[in-house]
């Protein structure tokens, strides 16, 4: 998990819920971790797996719920 905030594929800001999402390859799938950085805290929301995230990521970006940063 702290591998996938430090080193991600993607690094998206998720203007609704005021947080980041990280994701990088984990075993042939997907690791998505939500998570915010308070001061030198960092406080992980969500963590999930997901074979295909195509969709997901263009479905956010299309309706402005995320901002991808890298």
């Amino acid at each position: 998990m702290i591998r996938v905030i430090k080193g991600p594929m993607q690094l998206f800001e998720d203007t609704e819920q005021h947080s980041s999402i990280a994701i990088a390859d984990s075993d042939g799938r997907f690791l998505i971790v939500v998570y915010r950085i308070t001061g030198e805290d960092i406080k992980v929301i969500a963590v999930y797996h997901a074979r295909k995230i195509e969709k997901l990521i263009s479905s956010k970006l299309q309706r402005k719920a995320w901002r991808k940063i890298r």
